[in-house]
């Protein structure tokens, strides 16, 4: 509540990290990617994965998924992160989104941020 750091906080350690690094001439830059499973709410109550997997790029299998991945790519948009890649993963209901590259601890911050996005729009 004081402010004080927490000594063993990840974002804490995270930082001593990345400091070190930068004593020694190094810098950290790294890329996002998430993968997420999205379900179908069905009429009896119980749930199916948004799309069947395996086609990722087939042309059926974006088009079914679209109306679902609209409205995350707008809140991520709007909220400052906009998706470099949304798209179909192998397994059923699988979706991968990808953000560019970030320096330092900003890509925690980025899927922080894109976690509390999805997860307010789902």
């Amino acid at each position: 509540p004081d402010g004080t750091a927490i000594h063993h906080s990840t974002r804490g350690l995270a930082a001593r990290a990345l400091s070190a690094l930068a004593d020694d001439g190094y810098a950290v830059r790294s890329g996002l990617e998430m993968a997420l499973t999205h379900f179908r709410r069905l009429e009896s109550g119980g749930v199916e994965p948004a799309q069947r997997g395996w086609d990722l790029l087939g042309e059926a299998t974006l088009e079914s998924i679209e109306p679902l991945l609209a409205p995350i790519a707008g809140a991520l948009d709007a909220v400052g992160l906009r998706p470099r890649s949304l798209e179909a993963e192998l397994g059923p209901g699988q979706i991968e989104i990808t953000f560019g590259p970030a320096d330092g601890i900003a890509t925690a911050d980025q899927a922080i941020l894109a976690w509390s996005t999805i997860r307010a729009v789902a």
